[in-house]
């Protein structure tokens, strides 16, 4: 289930002062563990564990979180990891505080879905009570960032307007001649090889001058496969953006041309071939995998044996909120 702006804020809040005795609901509690940075250590999850909200799916998320497989293929007890002085003893000790309430039945049930990773018997935990799935619905990782993606206002369209004429003056004064009106190829082209130039550039474009440049590689997009400019509002900030007209694929163009100021980066992307990549979804309007070869997708991917993963050049799959 998601959350409310408000519910967002409430967790947002929540662990900016890490506590998350305010939360008023299970799915609250579970977002908050699901952002909590466990670097900050385990005293602060005690309140949730406490919190009467806490639903058995969330204890187990907490369970689970602990990485509890290092201290079961070490020891055969929470006393024996105690006798050795092991480090992550406070880790441990809060694993089993849960485990043990949750062999009490001490959570509230049936609101929030979680299984149990599976375990070879070398790592079984010391409490087999949580290695039983909870019932409630799925509770995935949620961001907390108040999202919505509009269409373009009047001041977004000057907006815009101001940075594509920013971006052909910048070509015009790095020496690229590409009037706004030629085709979309052709200046995606001309971006392309004064790209190939910016890491040798003395000195260096500004990142104003490569923002505005990127937007006008968006608008090509926009030109060619009749993709759309929307805004993506998170937190009050307003991001021009490259939208299929589905919403299921989206283009950042702040980032396509920041890049490559870095020689290493031409090794796994180019503008023309993200150009292809990019219109080859949208009209396909399929996933990325599914459509790319393992060519065009080095395009997309940080790691393209991962298709689900984070793209890095400013190209994203389902973008939240989708559709």
């Amino acid at each position: 289930m998601a959350l409310t702006t408000t519910e967002k804020a409430s967790v947002r809040r929540a662990l900016t002062q890490h506590d998350p005795s305010a939360l008023q609901s299970a799915a609250e509690l579970h977002q908050f563990v699901h952002h909590y940075n466990w670097d900050d250590g385990v005293v602060v999850l005690e309140g949730v564990v406490d919190h009467p909200k806490c639903d058995l799916g969330t204890a187990l998320l907490l369970y689970w979180s602990t990485e509890p497989a290092y201290a079961h293929e070490r020891y055969a007890s929470l006393d024996e990891a105690t006798a050795a002085k092991d480090i992550n003893l406070p880790t441990m000790r809060f694993a089993e505080r849960v485990a043990q309430k949750v062999a009490a039945g001490g959570f509230a049930q049936g609101t929030v879905r979680f299984v149990p990773p599976a375990v070879p018997p070398t790592k079984r935990p010391f409490a087999a009570c949580v290695l039983q799935p909870s019932e409630g619905a799925d509770h995935p990782r949620q961001s907390l960032d108040d999202i919505s993606v509009e269409p373009l206002g009047a001041e977004d369209t000057a907006a815009l307007a101001r940075r594509l004429g920013a971006g052909f003056s910048a070509l015009k004064k790095l020496g690229v001649t590409v009037g706004a009106d030629a085709e979309p190829t052709a200046i995606v082209n001309a971006l392309t090889g004064f790209s190939r130039t910016l890491p040798d550039l003395r000195p260096a474009p500004q990142k104003a001058a490569l923002v505005n440049l990127g937007f006008v590689f968006g608008h090509q997009l926009h030109r060619a496969f009749d993709a759309d400019w929307r805004v993506r509002v998170a937190n009050k900030a307003r991001d021009p953006m490259i939208f299929s007209k589905d919403r299921a694929v989206s283009l950042n163009p702040s980032r396509t041309l920041t890049a490559l100021t870095d020689r290493g980066m031409h090794r796994h992307f180019s503008l023309d071939g993200l150009f292809q990549a990019f219109g080859k979804i949208v009209h396909d309007g399929k996933g990325f995998a599914e459509i790319l070869s393992p060519d065009e997708s080095r395009h997309l991917y940080q790691d393209r044996r991962d298709p689900n993963g984070w793209p890095v050049w400013g190209v994203y799959w389902k973008l939240p909120p989708w559709p």
